[in-house]
């Protein structure tokens, strides 16, 4: 086993286990924080020759291999609720389209905005999502 195997999977670990407490707790700034330290350690990881069938049993590479698991879950959690909040949030730009004649304001040449026929400045929606 040698020692640099072992530092890669060391910090690996280290990585995982502060991203999955951070998604744990939602707190999606500190786990975006540390994707550049996971793409490093994963880096690192990659860069070593495969693991030898005596280095995958040992526990060190288990507890990887269980917080590797753990993260996908939370990834995936993340994202499917994503996907939710953002359906959410066109569901209700769409009623508020609807209710609104199904017409849509529109920028004229000069940057303003034109209203629907026959209304007053209708305020447009932005969305913006940041994963």
């Amino acid at each position: 086993m040698s020692t640099a195997w072992l530092a890669a999977v060391a910090a690996a670990i280290a990585v995982l286990e502060r991203e999955n407490a951070a998604l744990a707790a939602m707190d999606l700034r500190a786990a975006a924080a540390l994707e550049p330290e996971k793409a490093r350690v994963v880096q690192a990881l990659t860069a070593l020759r495969p693991a030898a069938p005596s280095e995958r049993r040992h526990p060190a590479a288990l507890r990887l291999d269980v917080l590797a698991q753990e993260n996908r879950a939370w990834l995936e959690r993340g994202l499917a609720a994503q996907g939710r909040v953002i359906g959410l949030i066109a569901s209700a730009a769409q009623a508020a389209r609807r209710a609104r004649g199904g017409e849509a304001n529109r920028y004229t040449a000069r940057g303003g905005h034109s209203a629907p026929s026959g209304q007053g400045i209708a305020h447009g929606i932005a969305l913006s999502a940041r994963a």
